[in-house]
């Protein structure tokens, strides 16, 4: 019986029916070489994908129960970021013009939260950006172009922090080590840190160095 042909190393290409945006590889080790597409149309109606790649046969699979429709184009897309597959529930989060938070299941997508930061109205500000925390898959932070960074507890569906002392739009976000999130600034770039047990953010904003002229440059060369 002849074996397998080896698998090769090389650059394999999925051909998306729309403008990708924004995309994320699944990290469950039950699902390994999954990805989550977004498009990117200048319209109302925007979709994400979930595309299966085959190792073994260097091919990538689609199951149409597994596109959903999204208002606007994602601008983020994270899986669950917990590898153990079995106890947890395989989820999807999305930005937009709210955080959305999808489970998966075989044969379809369902929403399961959408997280509106506004406290005032039923309307919210684009979100540029989220990072799930590994470290606390509880824990959602997103940015907004009101330039407002949210912590949000997506078990309780509710605001766990709010920082509200940006003076710019904030366009990116992630965790660092512990509770401390990275935040990116309209060219400057900030750490933001939540202290345990309180309910604010403690902001650190680090200014660009400034630059040398050109005359300067040229005396010191």
């Amino acid at each position: 019986m002849p074996s397998p042909p080896a698998r090769k190393p090389g650059v394999y290409t999925y051909m998306a029916p729309w403008p990708i945006y924004a995309l994320a590889w699944s990290v469950r080790s039950d699902k390994p070489s999954r990805l989550a597409i977004g498009s990117f149309l200048e319209e109302y109606g925007n979709k994400v994908e979930l595309v299966q790649f085959n190792q073994e046969t260097s091919v990538f699979s689609t199951d149409a129960r597994l596109m959903f429709d999204h208002p606007y184009a994602p601008t983020n897309i994270m899986f669950f970021p917990s590898e153990e597959g079995g106890l947890n529930r395989d989820l999807v989060a999305t930005s937009g013009d709210y955080l959305r938070v999808w489970e998966i299941h075989q044969e379809r997508i369902e929403l399961r939260a959408l997280l509106n930061g506004s406290k005032n109205s039923e309307f919210n500000s684009a979100i540029t950006s989220f990072d799930w925390a590994g470290f606390d898959p509880r824990r959602i932070a997103t940015c907004s172009v009101d330039t407002t960074c949210t912590v949000w507890d997506i078990e309780r569906e509710a605001v766990d922090a709010q920082l509200v002392a940006h003076d710019k739009e904030v366009y990116d976000i992630s965790w660092g080590g512990g509770e401390r999130v990275r935040l990116g600034l309209w060219g400057r770039l900030g750490q933001g840190i939540r202290p345990q047990g309180q309910g604010a953010l403690n902001d650190h904003i680090r200014e660009p160095p400034e630059l040398p002229s050109a005359e300067a440059r040229m005396e010191q060369g």
